[in-house]
């Protein structure tokens, strides 16, 4: 299960309106370094609020919501697949971007990957997957935790990104997360983001 604080929501520059929610719904004088649970703030806040906490968890949850972002991701290719049913390439470079976050591949198998994705694209009207599969372009270049959870983080440097496979893995968390999750029904990701936040870590 993934948790929060009120100090590390604060640190994050958690909005206003947003920590009035959440503190009216704690204990009167809650203590800002208690642990808040995802879940909590999903029934709270919602699914956008208890999103955005995924950059102020108390334990480093990088790998952990890149998985999520791939899962988010997975639920929309087959609106890809379904008007260009023998193009896998999108898939692939979800299943790859999966495997390099398992330490299954390199980032330049990775990177071959990606290539044959974005030619897929310019071949194609693109749905939702290729968002997530542009994403995982973004993964492969990020750098800096921070950055990876803004919307500048798609912007950094190929260079970095080689240099830290963990920073890349955080982008993915964010760009594809938000891009696939945002093209998907409401509901469906909500159930999605419900059970990856109650996994054990």
């Amino acid at each position: 299960m993934l948790y929060t604080t009120l100090e590390l929501l604060k640190k994050q520059s958690a909005c206003l309106e947003g920590m009035k929610t959440l503190i009216d719904s704690l204990a009167p004088n809650y203590p800002k370094d208690k642990q808040i649970s995802l879940a909590h703030i999903f029934k709270s806040n919602g699914f956008d609020h208890a999103m955005w906490a995924l950059r102020a968890t108390t334990v480093d949850a990088r790998k952990f919501t890149a998985h999520m972002a791939i899962d988010f991701a997975f639920r929309v290719i087959d609106n890809f697949e379904k008007q260009f049913p023998d193009d896998k390439r999108p898939r692939t470079a979800l299943e790859q971007t999966e495997a390099f976050l398992d330490g299954k591949i390199t980032l330049k198998e990775l990177e071959s990957a990606e290539r044959s994705a974005a030619s897929a694209a310019r071949s194609a009207a693109w749905s939702a997957a290729w968002s997530a599969a542009r994403s995982a372009e973004s993964a492969a270049r990020s750098a800096a935790w921070s950055a990876a959870w803004s919307a500048e983080s798609a912007a950094r440097s190929a260079e970095s990104a080689a240099r830290s496979a963990e920073s890349a893995a955080r982008s993915a968390a964010w760009s594809a997360a938000w891009s696939a999750a945002r093209s998907a029904a409401e509901s469906e990701n909500e159930k999605i983001f419900k059970k990856w936040i109650s996994k054990k870590l």
